[in-house]
């Protein structure tokens, strides 16, 4: 969607999938930006794919998707909560290709993630109850829809090798941070479980900027208008060009 340099929207497992930004900050970006939202395997319209849900095949599926759509150009990129984590090994692993990096509620290895056992379940009033209130009503007008969504993230769970990919992700390389020259927007809730993992990133990332917006750890769906603001002034076009 939209026209100018491209950034590529990474959503989170399990209730997200490229919908989550469409209707959230994605609207907001298209403005200055060619916006690239795509689902993650098993997730959304993408294969049901048996394994590979670790960060870094995941990271290659995304550099996969920027050779593709936009080669030869330096894209931005933003991800939300295991989708960040997938954009952040993106970016280490091809920095050349990568102009400015927006990391959203993101968790860093190595870690159980018992955070997300409700959701790792599948038990359909756990997963309601995992949910933000505004997410929840929505879910809730259709029945259907609530139980087709706990049978999608049991079958990721039980048929695929997700939870230990998950659960088995290695931490990042030594000096890695320290070695990513590039900008780094870490935002993050003020209850968000991983609000460690943020102030990390802002200490090692050289050029790393903290923000910080009032909520939980589904920002995208609470407080989709702060997310979009924060994101249009970090990926807003530099004086005298931009960053493809």
């Amino acid at each position: 969607m939209g026209q100018g340099p491209a950034l590529f929207l990474t959503h989170g497992l399990l209730l997200d999938n490229l919908a989550s930004w469409l209707f959230s900050a994605s609207s907001a970006l298209v403005a200055h930006h060619r916006v690239v939202l795509w689902d993650l395997r098993g997730h959304g319209m993408s294969g049901k794919a048996a394994s590979g849900y670790d960060s870094a095949t995941q990271a290659g599926d995304l550099a996969e998707l920027i050779d593709q759509l936009a080669p030869g150009e330096r894209v931005d990129l933003a991800g939300f909560s295991y989708g960040g984590l997938i954009a952040l090994r993106c970016a280490l692993a091809r920095p050349e290709r990568i102009g400015r990096l927006a990391l959203l509620e993101t968790p860093l290895p190595p870690r159980d993630y018992s955070e997300f056992d409700p959701l790792l379940e599948g038990n359909v009033d756990e997963l309601l109850a995992a949910m933000p209130e505004a997410l929840r009503r929505e879910v809730l007008r259709s029945p259907r829809r609530a139980l087709k969504l706990a049978r999608a993230v049991k079958r990721l769970v039980s048929e695929t090798t997700l939870l230990a990919d998950v659960r088995g992700e290695p931490g990042l390389p030594e000096g890695a941070l320290a070695g990513l020259e590039l900008p780094v927007l870490c935002l993050y809730a003020d209850g968000s479980p991983f609000l460690a993992d943020g102030r990390r990133l802002e200490i090692e990332l050289p050029r790393a900027e903290f923000h910080q917006i009032a909520g939980g750890h589904r920002l995208l769906n609470e407080k989709p208008a702060e997310v979009a603001q924060a994101l249009t002034a970090f990926f807003a076009p530099e004086e005298g060009g931009t960053s493809a």
